[in-house]
């Protein structure tokens, strides 16, 4: 999960240095898994206390935007 200067959240999939990398037939499965723009710079991004499966992010604006992880990736790590 990350935040920058230029507008975006992201969220990213990094299976190279997990401790239980992901069994995938992709050689590289280091990759963004989604993308947010707020109008100005994403301030900050933070995972949700209540639930694994939700991440905020919030621009410069004042703009807090909650975000879930998708379903598709969820599940890969799940099962």
């Amino acid at each position: 999960l990350s935040s920058s200067t230029d507008s975006f959240g992201n969220l990213w999939r990094v299976s190279s240095i997990s401790s239980a990398p992901l069994v995938d037939s992709e050689p590289n499965a280091d990759r963004r898994i989604s993308s947010f723009e707020h109008s100005d710079s994403c301030y900050a991004a933070t995972w949700a206390a209540a639930d694994a499966w939700i991440y905020l992010t919030l621009g410069y604006e004042g703009k807090a935007v909650l975000h879930h992880v998708p379903s598709k990736e969820k599940y890969k790590i799940l099962l």
